[in-house]
């Protein structure tokens, strides 16, 4: 974010919390949001705040953050699979790096995929441009390089795939 005080933790508990290190405790949380791995991100401007829930609806969701105390939904992406008719769980969701954090990658478990998406400048109507798919376990990192024009995606098989942007 914006502000070099505040970070984000998640969980099993089925909450985002939103911490400022100079207060010691958390100030806002985001609800419904069931974490498994890193798959908590802000954008790049600090106004979003992305999150990958391990579940089969609506896992992969960006919240406004600048939404009074609670941060409210700003859209869910949806996630459809070529291969089959389940949904991913994700264990991992990063935003690009650029200024616009203009991509978002995920990835998890059930379908054993990762997923490139688009996200316009307003941050709304996220749209899917890549993918790798029925890989042979699950991933459970993802994350973009410092230039976003490369991204890493790691799996339980041991193999980090990297792949340029193009």
């Amino acid at each position: 974010p914006q502000q070099p005080h505040i970070i984000l933790s998640g969980g099993w508990d089925n909450t985002v919390q939103v911490w400022d290190t100079r207060l010691g405790h958390s100030i806002r949380s985001l609800w419904n949001c069931y974490l498994c791995g890193d798959s908590v991100d802000f954008t790049s401007d600090g106004n979003q705040i992305l999150t990958g829930s391990w579940r089969t609806e609506n896992a992969l969701q960006l919240w406004d953050f600048g939404a009074g105390n609670d941060a409210q939904i700003a859209e869910t992406i949806e996630w459809k699979s070529p291969t089959s008719q389940s949904t991913c769980m994700l264990f991992a969701a990063q935003c690009s790096k650029d200024p616009a954090s203009s991509m978002i990658v995920a990835g998890g478990s059930q379908d054993n995929e990762a997923k490139f998406f688009a996200r316009p400048s307003d941050g709304r109507g996220v749209t899917p441009f890549g993918a790798l798919v029925k890989l042979p376990k699950p991933v459970f990192t993802v994350d973009f390089s410092a230039s976003s024009r490369m991204a890493a995606i790691g799996s339980a098989d041991g193999q980090i795939r990297v792949l340029d942007i193009v």
